[in-house]
Parts: structure tokens; C-alpha cells; sequence
């Protein structure tokens, strides 16, 4: 592809598109008829939901005159359009909302489906082909723009599992329709009716958002604790119980696609060693709270179950010896400190790439200093609507999906645990908010900081459990040599590819760092030459404390208990 010319066919359509405003402005403050007008769209971000109405309103909304606004506009103010222009113009005219699925990403090119008309194109978007997913289902438009076929204007994205839903309700609509228009086409209808296939797009949305899934499972398996709870004890009380359990929850079961009840099958011995270990437990006193909730909850289970009674006895067991799992009473908190090796091949040498992921981090900071960042009720996480436009304001931003969590975004997951992890951020009354500790980062050199971040990815942040990994990951790096690109699916399937963890936050992480490029749309990875060294080092530290399974964690828990005796 010619950069050169797209980037001018580009400016044409941007001018094209300015002119097209400009007239419908005018034409709305001279005529003072468009005061009601049903469209429907999730309101999750004004923005976007202006600019889909502006695409909607300028080629679907027709006028008195029965014409839309780009056939007015060609009618009436020719002579203020250029040839290009006009072709533009005329192009997009022929466009009409639909959903598109990804099939494949081939550098630049997007192959697409119209799961609604079954008609396959090949899009060229430089840019967007980088932030998309083959088998993502996509809301919008697709028109030729002089020499290429793109998307106009904004996109949206749907969750795979609507597709059928979705397709079923819009093709039942349409022949509810064709009962008054006999020649209605599928293709006519997604013009004339587009409004109607808008508002199906909301619903679904708005009814995806208003359940959170996972939330509303681990909600339905403690209703009944939470009921007795509340009938037997005082409201902190109650609250201080189920708070523990969906703490357990998130740091133990979610990653394993466990729920609440399968702590039966869980050895409780080994749960509270790990736990200590993992920092999640950091203290007597947040031990003895842990161990009192799940006593009362096998307690208030096997009365129903008899399976919990060998989980109650257990934790019997363990309250009895709970002084010989923790000596120290003090939190933990968490010194800055990272591999000083790793500092110098980063000292005076970091890349853009690097550099933009500390920027984001700072972007981070001070959204949540200056925004009401709430959190969801259960897991505590980044509720969506701050996800997603924290995710706006990133250089590093990932496919935008107004249904993802927070476990969705790498980079928003890593920088929020990181910030908790070292008191950077607090959580209080469900809003996240910055410390006055978060100036200790923003004195580190620009090598610490990203040197603090690879400490904390390695050696920190959770695994999903699988430490064992951690070697095998590493070894298999060292069999890549730098600067070669590689293909990704094949590095996948030999730094195991079944645990989409690794897959999908640290890979990607390890990309945000600069220590790997990877490209998603024609499946490469290189292994940067700083990354290089950066895993020779990682391995050579893994390989001397080899005898330990948390390995970072723990090294350097015993360093600061010792430090601080």
C-alpha cells in the first residue's frame, strides 16, 4: 500500500465528510424541524455515541423532501465539492449498517463477513487492522473510499456468542417489515430501517451490560450465607464474611474457573501456606479473618451438604494450629526494588515503545486522581464505563469493546494491581484512588521504573497459580534468537499455548514493555534485543532459586523481614 496516497485519500474523505456537516448544520438551523427523533444507541460514551449518529442521521434520516442529507447536499452545494469529493460522498451513499465478523488479518487487510447479507470483502486499514481480532463481531459500515474499502466512521463490537441472536432478531424484524413492503430486500431494509436494526443493537448491549455474568454466579452461590448471616449477626459482620469469600474467590478459583463451592476439593493446608507465600495473606490478623470465614461458611454448608463436612474439620484443624503458618504481625508492604542487572541494560538505553508504556502508566495515575473511578460491587475491579475510556486515552490501546472487564485489558489489569501492590492506589468506599506514596514512582529515573514493572510481572504479579510455567517460558525464549521475526502461532504452542494466561496477559505485556513485537494480524513476534537480555537474566535468576516455586515473592519477603527485624 502506497502511505503516501492513502494518507491523501484519507484527507479527502475528511474533508468530504466536514463539508457534509457543515451543510447539515445549516440546514438544521434554517429548517427548525429535527426537535424529536427516535435513535437509539448505548450511551456509554458521548462521543461515540455522537459520531454514530452523525453517520446515521447524514446517510440513513430522510427529510421532507424524502432524500438524505448527502443527496441534498450533492443536489443543491455541488460547486463546494471537489470531484473526489463528490465521489466520496457518492461512494458512501451506497453504504448501510450491518455486522461484520473478522475472518483473518493479513498485514494492512482485514477480511470480513456480512453475517446478515453472507457477502465477504477485503477492508484496507492500516490502523485498525493492529487493534482488531480475527473472529471479532463488528457494528458499522463498510464503504469504498476512492481506491479502498473501509469502515465508516465508528465501530462497535459484540461479543461472539449474540451472533445467532442478533442475526435472528434483525432478519425477524425485517419480515415483519416486508409484510407492508412486498419488495423489500434484506439490503433495502439495513438502509430504510436502519433505525430499527440500531435499536435491536441496544438492547442487546444494554442487556449485556446489565449482567455481569461471573459476578451474578459467585452473587447466586452466596445468597443463602449472606441470608443467614444477616438473620444471626450484625451488618459489618455479614459484610466482613462475604467480602473474605469473594476475595478468595478472585484469588484462588476465577483464574482455575472454579466457583465458591468447589473450596470443598480444595486443600485447605496448602490454600493458607499458598495464600502467605502469594501475599495474600500478610498478616495474623487478616489470617485469623480468613480462617473464621470459612469455618462459618463450611459450618452453614454442611448442614445442607455432607461433602463440607471434611472441609469444616479441616479448618478446625488449621484454627488450632493457625500461630505455626505466620510469625510476624506487621503488613507486608511491598520495597521498591528490582534486579539491578536489569536496571543497567535499561540504564540510558529505553525505547519509545518502553517509553509509552510508562507514559500510560502516568495516564493511569492521573485518571484515577482526577476522574470518580468506581469499582464493581464483587471482584472490585474498574467498572466498564472507566475501562473504556481509560482505554481511549492510552497510546497502547487494545480493540474496544464497551462489554469487556477488567481482566480484558492487560495493561489496565497490570497497571491497577501493580498500584495496589505498592500503595500507589487505595481502594475506599468502591473508588479507586491515588496515595501520596505514588510520588515514590514518580522519583524513580525512567530504568527504575520500567525495571520495577518487570520485578513486578515476573516475581509478583499472580500466575494464575502456575509458577511451574515460569522456567518453561523462559527456556523456551532462550531457544528464539533477537531481531528474527518468528511466526506467533508457532512461539504460542511451544511456551504453552493452553494457558491463554500466559497467551494473552503476559505475552501482550511483554510487548507493552518493549521486550517483544508482536504483530496480531500476520502472526509474528520478534524477540527484542533488550528483551533478549532481559530473559538471559530472568532465566539465570530463575535457574539459582530453582527450588522455589514463587520465586521472586518469596526471596524477597525473607530480604525485607530480615531487613526489618
Amino acid at each position: 500500500m502506497d502511505k503516501l496516497e492513502y494518507g491523501k485519500i484519507m484527507a479527502i474523505q475528511e474533508s468530504a465528510t466536514k463539508k457534509l456537516l457543515n451543510y447539515i448544520g445549516n440546514f438544521l438551523k434554517k429548517e427548525k424541524f429535527l426537535t424529536n427523533i427516535d435513535f437509539d444507541y448505548p450511551e456509554i460514551d458521548e462521543e461515540r455515541t455522537m459520531i454514530a449518529f452523525n453517520i446515521w442521521l447524514s446517510l440513513d434520516y430522510k427529510t421532507k423532501d424524502g432524500k438524505n442529507f448527502i443527496e441534498h447536499l450533492l443536489e443543491e452545494k455541488s460547486d463546494t465539492l471537489t470531484n473526489l469529493e463528490k465521489e466520496v460522498l457518492i461512494e458512501r451513499n451506497k453504504c448501510h449498517i450491518s455486522i461484520y465478523k473478522i475472518n483473518s488479518i493479513k498485514g494492512d487487510l482485514i477480511y470480513i463477513e456480512d453475517v446478515i447479507l453472507k457477502e465477504k470483502c477485503v477492508l484496507d486499514e492500516p490502523e485498525l487492522s493492529k487493534l482488531v481480532n480475527p473472529s471479532d463481531l463488528v457494528f458499522g459500515r463498510v464503504a469504498t473510499v476512492l481506491s479502498y474499502k473501509k469502515f465508516i466512521g465508528d465501530i462497535s463490537f459484540l461479543p461472539k456468542f449474540v451472533e445467532d441472536d442478533i442475526v435472528e432478531d434483525i432478519y425477524n424484524d425485517y419480515y415483519k417489515m416486508k409484510i407492508h413492503d412486498k419488495k423489500l430486500s434484506m439490503e433495502k431494509y439495513l438502509k430504510k430501517y436502519s433505525s430499527n436494526v440500531y435499536k435491536i443493537y441496544t438492547d442487546y448491549i444494554y442487556n449485556i451490560i446489565d449482567q455481569d455474568d461471573e459476578d451474578d454466579i459467585l452473587s447466586e452461590e452466596l445468597d443463602d450465607f449472606e441470608e443467614y448471616l444477616y438473620d444471626h449477626f450484625s451488618e459489618k459482620y455479614t459484610e466482613r464474611h462475604i467480602n473474605n469469600l469473594v476475595d478468595i474467590y478472585d484469588y484462588y478459583l476465577s483464574g482455575k474457573n472454579m466457583t465458591i463451592s468447589d473450596l470443598k476439593d480444595v486443600d485447605m493446608n496448602l490454600f493458607i501456606k499458598d495464600a502467605i507465600k502469594d501475599g495474600f495473606i500478610r498478616t495474623k490478623t487478616e489470617l485469623n479473618s480468613y480462617i473464621s470465614t470459612l469455618k462459618k461458611y463450611f459450618g452453614f454448608l454442611k448442614g445442607m451438604d455432607p461433602n463440607f463436612n471434611n472441609s469444616y474439620e479441616n479448618i478446625l484443624k488449621i484454627q488450632n494450629k493457625k500461630n505455626d503458618y505466620m510469625k510476624d504481625e506487621n503488613a507486608l508492604t511491598f520495597p521498591l526494588q528490582w534486579n539491578n542487572e536489569i536496571q543497567l541494560v535499561l540504564k540510558d538505553n529505553i525505547s519509545e515503545k518502553s517509553t509509552i508504556f510508562i507514559k500510560d502508566y502516568e495516564i493511569f495515575l492521573d485518571y484515577i486522581k482526577n476522574n470518580d473511578v468506581k469499582l464493581t460491587s464483587v471482584r472490585k475491579h474498574i467498572n466498564r464505563d472507566n475501562l473504556f475510556k481509560l482505554n481511549l486515552l492510552f497510546k497502547n490501546k487494545r480493540s474496544m469493546n464497551p462489554l469487556f472487564n477488567q481482566t480484558d485489558y492487560p495493561l489496565i489489569n497490570l497497571y491497577y494491581y501493580f498500584s495496589l501492590c505498592y500503595n500507589f492506589a487505595k481502594i475506599e468506599k468502591n473508588r479507586i484512588y491515588p496515595t501520596k506514596d505514588v510520588k515514590r514512582f514518580h522519583s524513580l529515573k525512567q530504568e527504575e521504573k520500567l525495571a520495577l514493572f518487570i520485578e513486578y510481572l515476573w516475581n509478583i504479579f499472580p500466575w494464575d497459580r502456575e509458577y511451574e510455567t515460569k522456567n518453561f517460558v523462559l527456556e523456551t525464549i532462550s531457544k528464539y534468537k533477537a531481531g528474527i521475526t518468528y511466526d506467533f502461532d508457532k512461539f504460542l504452542k511451544d511456551v504453552l499455548y493452553d494457558f491463554p494466561f500466559i497467551r494473552n496477559t503476559i505475552m501482550a505485556c511483554f510487548d507493552y514493555m518493549g521486550l517483544v513485537k508482536i504483530n496480531r494480524g500476520i502472526h509474528t513476534i520478534v524477540i527484542l534485543p533488550q528483551g533478549k537480555q532481559i530473559f538471559s537474566l530472568l532465566e539465570y535468576e530463575s535457574k539459582k532459586l530453582n527450588n522455589v516455586k514463587n520465586i521472586g515473592k518469596l526471596i524477597y519477603i525473607k530480604k525485607y523481614e530480615e531487613k526489618n527485624k
